[in-house]
C-alpha cells in the first residue's frame, strides 16, 4: 500500500501534467490563430495593391 505522500505526490505529478497538456494545446491553437491573421493580413494587401492597379 502506498503512502499518503506518494499518493499525494502521484496527484499533484497528474495535475501538473494535465495543465501542461492543456497549456501546450492552448499555445498551438493561438500560433494557429496568429498564423491564419498573417494570411488574412498579405491576402488583404494583395487585394488593394490589385485594387491600386486597376484604378
Amino acid at each position: 500500500m502506498k503512502s499518503w505522500k506518494l499518493q499525494q505526490l502521484e496527484k499533484d505529478l497528474v495535475k501538473i501534467f494535465n495543465h501542461t497538456l492543456i497549456s501546450g494545446e492552448i499555445q498551438e491553437i493561438v500560433n494557429l490563430v496568429v498564423a491564419i491573421v498573417k494570411v488574412v493580413e498579405l491576402v488583404l494587401v494583395l487585394v488593394v495593391a490589385l485594387l491600386g492597379l486597376e484604378m
